[in-house]
């Protein structure tokens, strides 16, 4: 499809499916989605409706579109934000951590969350219940923090 503007531009087909391919690897799931995805000069990845391609953006100044929902740190990796697991953390068969409500305050406070888990590699969705709280790259029994400071909660609400 090409570029949308200079600093976001569609996946094509190939790139498309090497995403979806990345995230099948990390999580076992398939994410059968008809919505357009775009990617940043920073490789953040947002999803929207594809009739944005019909649109004449030329003349906008666009630094991004639609929902981000992950982030590629390098190309064998895909990171997930709070809104990517929550998307994509109830089709997920693998690398899934749930985490009691005492976890979970302080994953959300954005600390870094001591775990064992045994069959976790790279990047994990952390879950609470029926919720998924975001994603963290799970190294030596931590679960790293992604949570962005603007997105913290700072108390013990």
């Amino acid at each position: 499809m090409g570029s949308l503007t200079k600093s976001l531009r569609i996946l094509n087909s190939r790139e498309r499916k090497q995403l979806l391919d990345l995230i099948e690897k990390q999580w076992g799931c398939r994410w059968k989605t008809d919505l357009g995805l775009l990617q940043s000069e920073k490789d953040k990845i947002y999803a929207m409706s594809r009739d944005v391609a019909r649109l004449d953006l030329s003349n906008l100044r666009v630094d991004s579109a639609g929902l981000y929902v992950a982030q590629l740190p390098n190309k064998n990796e895909i990171r997930l934000t709070i809104e990517g697991a929550q998307i994509i953390g109830p089709l997920a068969s693998r690398n899934v951590i749930n985490v009691d409500s005492i976890a979970m305050k302080r994953w959300l406070r954005g600390e870094n969350i001591e775990m064992d888990c045994n069959d976790c590699s790279g990047f994990v969705i952390l879950r609470c219940g029926n919720d998924f709280l975001g994603s963290g790259k799970y190294k030596g029994g931590v679960v790293l923090n992604f949570v962005p400071k603007t997105r913290r909660i700072s108390s013990d609400a």
